[in-house]
């Protein structure tokens, strides 16, 4: 069995490392799957103290062949919780690399700052196990 049939979904988070204090910066979800996925609703955790949540939106993956989606976002700062929701309205799915969603952030004070995905639940026509959670991402605000 190839390592590529063992993992059918994975995720990446990708975050700047470092910044300084009122920048304002995106950090993205990352899907690559050989599943073909209708949806994806995503939910990350993050220092309230140091990063304010600023918008939530959707990224290409679900929306290549020029499909309409439909989406949500739940940006809860006092809790350093944001989420976001994609589905193709249709019944087909897509699989490939590309981008679920991008959070844009502010960096409030100076500090070590964490993001992490906190949950993601694949929906697709076939039963799909969620994906392994990569590792939170360390950003120092300075």
């Amino acid at each position: 069995m190839s390592a590529a049939a063992a993992v059918p979904l994975s995720l990446q988070l990708q975050a700047p490392q470092e910044l300084k204090v009122g920048e304002v910066f995106s950090v993205q979800v990352n899907v690559k799957s050989t599943v073909a996925l209708r949806g994806m609703p995503v939910q990350l955790e993050f220092s309230p103290q140091t990063l304010q949540v600023m918008d939530a939106e959707e990224g290409l993956f679900f929306r290549q062949d020029d499909a309409a989606i439909s989406k949500t976002k739940t940006l809860e700062q006092a809790n350093g919780r944001a989420s976001m929701a994609v589905l193709r309205n249709g019944a087909d799915g897509v699989s490939g690399n590309g981008t679920v969603a991008s959070f844009r952030f502010k960096a409030l004070a100076a500090g070590k700052a964490e993001v992490r995905i906190s949950s993601a639940r694949p929906i697709a026509g076939v039963a799909v196990a969620p994906p392994p959670l990569p590792e939170a991402s360390q950003i120092l605000v300075k």
